[in-house]
């Protein structure tokens, strides 16, 4: 699932109108300027960055790869997301400001993919860790909304070295 932090755009205006249930959805996908939706870079190495602490660097006692991870990988930053095409999923949400309810409606893709390269910059930097710290991060944080619920969890299903 997606929901694209929008800022002030999406405040309610004065009268009271609340967006219908397709501008939301809008509202929450990221979109390139020619249309095509994608998944931000950013999202996959905030979920490595948050595993990587998980794992040790041999030899430094208990010493993890997290601020290796923060500081010495670059993924690119619009990641076209496959397929293009989504469902709608409406879900009621609690706003903790309020404590009130409300239903939410933003895109859900289903059998979604990403393709995209790793560049690491400190040649230090173990590859096969990388990919181990890629692999936990898909399994254990996920990308995207709602990923308490168990979205936006992947799997790495093809990993090249070049």
């Amino acid at each position: 699932m997606q929901h694209r932090y929008i800022g002030d755009e999406s405040r309610v205006k004065k009268s009271g109108a609340k967006p219908t249930s397709e501008e939301e959805v809008e509202n929450a996908l990221y979109r390139r300027g020619d249309g095509t939706i994608y998944q931000p870079g950013e999202s996959i190495k905030r979920a490595m960055v948050s595993v990587s602490s998980d794992f040790r660097v041999e030899g430094r006692g208990k010493k993890t790869y997290k601020q290796s991870i923060a500081g010495s990988i670059n993924i690119e930053p619009e990641i076209r997301l496959e397929p293009q095409e989504y469902v709608v999923d409406a879900r009621r949400v609690v706003i903790p400001a309020t404590r009130g309810a409300q239903v939410r409606y933003r895109p859900k893709f289903e059998s979604w993919k990403l393709s995209f390269e790793i560049e690491l910059l400190d040649e230090d930097l173990d590859p096969e860790v990388v990919k181990a710290i890629l692999v936990s991060a898909g399994h254990k944080v996920g990308i995207g909304d709602n990923r308490l619920n168990g979205f936006g969890r992947f799997e790495v299903t093809s990993w090249k070295i070049r």
